[in-house]
């Protein structure tokens, strides 16, 4: 994702190669286009792998709790939010924050950096987005809201599910969501993506609490 977003911070900033050569600059895009082009594959040999071996358990080994898990993704993401003016406000119950992460993290981080793009990609002056994580009948449910445009038309299928390598980024992959989807199956939970109104989208984690333990 860091990949793509300084290939996207070159375009705007009008460093795309022209016609002719231009040195230095085009090079760096150069080698940049084929390290997200290698992360890209690996991405889909590490999706081929979790579908047959060894499933999400095995991807996570440190014992880190949901509070530090999302302290980290905001961090990490934090100086993209800040160039498009993005405000992520966290709000997660004491109890929540508390509890074992476990393979969370990516989910955290994939929703997160989706709501970033979608606000980007809108154009607008500014944007806010919203982290909100409670501990309700025994199951945990993390819900990621922002006022970007919605969900784009192509990435639902009739049943609302996530279609796999579908995506309306110029530099994206289409494995997030569905990898998101797959680490929420084996917690026993569920991922669900859906328009807000009058604008924005709500990506909603749910699992059970004892599954994170």
């Amino acid at each position: 994702r860091n990949v793509s977003l300084v290939l996207s911070s070159m375009r705007d900033t009008d460093l795309e190669p022209p016609a002719e050569p231009r040195g230095a600059e085009e090079d760096v895009l150069g080698r940049l286009q084929t390290v997200n082009e290698g992360l890209r594959q690996m991405a889909t040999l590490v999706h081929r792998w979790m579908k047959q071996n060894q499933g999400v358990g095995s991807l996570h080994a440190e014992a880190r709790t949901l509070g530090d898990a999302v302290n980290h993704a905001v961090r990490l993401l934090q100086p993209a939010a800040a160039q498009r003016r993005i405000r992520i406000v966290v709000c997660l119950s004491h109890k929540l924050a508390l509890l074992p992460a476990g393979p969370v993290y990516p989910v955290i981080a994939n929703a997160l950096r989706n709501s970033i793009d979608a606000i980007a990609a809108a154009a607008r002056p500014e944007g806010l987005i919203e982290l909100i994580g409670v501990l309700e009948q025994g199951h945990v449910q993390i819900d990621i809201r922002d006022d970007g445009p919605g969900v784009a038309a192509g990435v639902l299928d009739e049943a609302g599910r996530i279609r796999m390598g579908v995506t309306t980024k110029p530099d994206g992959h289409g494995l997030g969501l569905p990898l998101c989807g797959e680490i929420a199956a084996a917690l026993s939970g569920s991922i669900t993506l859906a328009s807000r109104s009058p604008r924005g989208a709500v990506f909603t984690l749910r699992y059970p609490a004892q599954c994170s333990i």
